[in-house]
């Protein structure tokens, strides 16, 4: 009876330490999850912070009394320079982003800041040479590197999976997405559409 009442006793303490040890584990697992999680949205933070200083930077729409209207930024080599090294850094801080979810955020703010920034120059295109080289000085000119790194930023990236083209553009039409009182929009699209349909055809 003894023997019994020991392996017993053996069995159920083995139990009770595994129970501990998974109880323990799966504590320690969420707890480091947190802990990765609250780091990443720290990153996701300071990440979507500096983009908005990046465009207020460049663009001075963080000091008062300036009138944007989409104007050029100064062709000054420190500004140039200066923005340039916040793109860098942000890549930086963006790289330490981990959480899936905190990705998408970023990505839509990052789209956000590139448009802005690409709407500003689409305005001024082939900027004339004296923008970039202020003076005989080449102290006064823009930096290259500069100047690769802010319009590299600009730039549509590649393998960023595209919204827009998993839009189906025939059942869209067909459900009357364009307004009724829109005939010309209406009409350049069908056109268009028509066109893509002759062309599959065809293939």
């Amino acid at each position: 009876m003894s023997e019994t009442i020991k392996v017993v006793s053996s069995f159920a303490l083995t139990l009770s330490m595994i129970i501990a040890l998974n109880l323990f584990v799966s504590t320690s697992n969420r707890h480091y999850a947190e802990d990765n999680r609250n780091t990443s949205k720290k990153f996701l933070d300071e990440s979507i912070a500096l983009l908005e200083r990046i465009y207020e930077t460049f663009t001075k729409s963080n000091l008062p009394d300036i009138n944007i209207n989409n104007s050029l930024p100064d062709n000054d080599r420190y500004l140039w320079l200066t923005v340039a090294r916040m793109i860098l850094r942000y890549e930086k801080i963006k790289a330490q982003i981990t959480d899936k979810y905190d990705k998408i955020i970023i990505q839509e703010h990052e789209e956000y800041c590139r448009f802005r920034l690409y709407n500003i120059f689409n305005q001024h295109q082939n900027l004339p040479s004296h923008y970039f080289e202020r003076g005989n000085e080449s102290g006064e000119n823009l930096e290259p590197h500069s100047i690769l790194v802010i319009f590299d930023f600009m730039k549509w990236k590649e393998g960023i999976e595209d919204p827009i083209s998993s839009v189906n553009a025939l059942e869209l039409f067909n459900q009357r997405a364009i307004p009724l009182d829109q005939f010309d929009a209406e009409r350049y699209v069908e056109k268009l559409i028509n066109k893509a349909q002759n062309q599959k055809v065809t293939e």
